[in-house]
């Protein structure tokens, strides 16, 4: 939710998840996040909304988090 894009995996052959094949399987990227979506709303999860309050120039007043810069780059914290 972060970043707005999608990921596919083929977990038979990835199952580290290294290789994002979503680009070059748009159609199954599409049909997955179609059922995703209906599945989420039929089930009225919560989902992240971004803070009306953020201030961007605030955003290092309190340090960094810790593995923030992994986290966005999608590597595996421990």
């Amino acid at each position: 939710y972060d970043t707005d894009q999608s990921e596919l995996y083929n977990l038979q052959d990835d199952i580290s998840e290294t290789s994002n094949e979503a680009e070059n399987n748009p159609e199954k990227t599409k049909e997955l996040k179609q059922l995703l979506d209906s599945w989420l709303l039929e089930t009225g999860a919560d989902l992240p909304t971004m803070n009306p309050e953020f201030d961007e120039v605030r955003r290092q007043e309190w340090g960094t988090h810790p593995g923030r810069a992994q986290l966005m780059q999608g590597e595996i914290l421990q």
